[in-house]
């Protein structure tokens, strides 16, 4: 639920790799750029439903906090980006839009989403708790719909905070690779039974789904074990 693509300015795969890389795990994939859609839909275009991508964007806002919004349909997902992105972006080192946290939730609300706070205990200014915490913690967190739990590129500490602030608020939790590169892709899976991916953002909507990773050891106090279905 947490990939990068050469479309992003700090990704180095092709989308074919990540989509030959997927289908050989048998996973699905949700490419999440930094400001960007080329990447899903070139995968979009590649996989002809081979295998199941959520159409997704990593949104950084104007304070350098990033969401991640995952939409039902790819349709509004380029209408989305259109209308609210594309002219919104900004130039510089770190590559984002002069969308305000609020507003960017605000905006992505008048589609079918599900809008995810990725590594919320990141290093530097991919903290977002410790900005939200000097803002008004309970009140933000409330407007989104999950929280990554497991972030592969973190250390246990960091997602263990995510974990609790994610169960203080009664959110969803979800798990990403954060894959940068080919080979980190499918190291975090989020998995639940489902027909499509609109059936899976439901069952993540609600809490029915589970994580896993590579480094197992970290997560049997944290998750519930259960039959094997979709992962991404």
């Amino acid at each position: 639920m947490h990939c990068h693509t050469h479309y992003s300015s700090d990704g180095m795969s092709r989308v074919k790799s990540i989509l030959k890389k997927a289908s050989s795990l048998g996973i699905g994939i949700s490419i999440t750029d930094h400001n960007s859609i080329l990447g899903t839909q070139e995968a979009l275009e590649l996989s002809q439903g081979e295998v199941v991508i959520i159409p997704a964007i990593e949104v950084t806002t104007i304070e350098r906090k990033d969401l991640i919004i995952y939409f039902y349909s790819p349709v509004e997902m380029v209408d989305f980006y259109n209308e609210h992105i594309s002219n919104r972006r900004t130039r510089g080192v770190v590559n984002r839009t002069n969308l305000g946290l609020e507003e960017l939730i605000e905006v992505a609300r008048q589609y079918r989403v599900f809008i995810g706070a990725p590594h919320p205990f990141g290093i530097a200014f991919k903290n977002l708790h410790r900005y939200l915490k000097r803002k008004r913690l309970s009140s933000l967190i409330g407007l989104m719909d999950g929280i990554e739990g497991i972030n592969a590129t973190l250390t246990k500490a960091s997602n263990f905070k995510a974990i609790a602030l994610a169960t203080s608020f009664d959110k969803p939790i979800f798990g990403g690779s954060d894959a940068h590169s080919v080979a980190r892709v499918g190291q975090v899976l989020t998995c639940s039974r489902a027909k499509n991916h609109e059936d899976f953002l439901d069952n993540l909507a609600v809490g029915d789904s589970f994580v896993v990773g590579k480094k197992n050891r970290i997560y049997p106090s944290l998750v519930k074990p259960r039959p094997p279905g979709q992962g991404f």
